[in-house]
């Protein structure tokens, strides 16, 4: 909780995938305002439920269409967020490990 007593905002930074596609980088507000849906159905793609549900099989056999929620930085690195070439390149890092974690 902040100083106001309120639970503060998640304000971590995501990366949305389709696959192996990145489709954007934000925080939940972020993610959820671009793509046209609720914070809270953004919120749910982090949970272990939804990572289970997507891994099962449709009716009709086939895999479903899956986008993963990916954590790529905590806002405590205020040097790194503060710097943008830094930022880039600090992504650029994260979203490459992933690729290679996927092979």
């Amino acid at each position: 909780m902040n100083a106001g007593g309120r639970a503060r905002r998640n304000e971590n930074i995501y990366a949305l995938y389709k696959g192996e596609e990145n489709i954007m980088d934000g925080t939940l507000d972020e993610i959820a305002r671009a793509r046209h849906i609720k914070r809270d159905t953004v919120r749910y793609m982090l949970t272990a439920a939804y990572r289970r549900r997507v891994n099962e099989p449709s009716k009709d056999g086939k895999r479903r269409c899956r986008l993963e929620l990916v954590l790529i930085e905590r806002r405590h690195h205020k040097k790194v967020r503060d710097d943008p070439k830094a930022m880039e390149a600090w992504r650029e890092g994260i979203r490459e490990s992933g690729r290679r974690a996927r092979q």
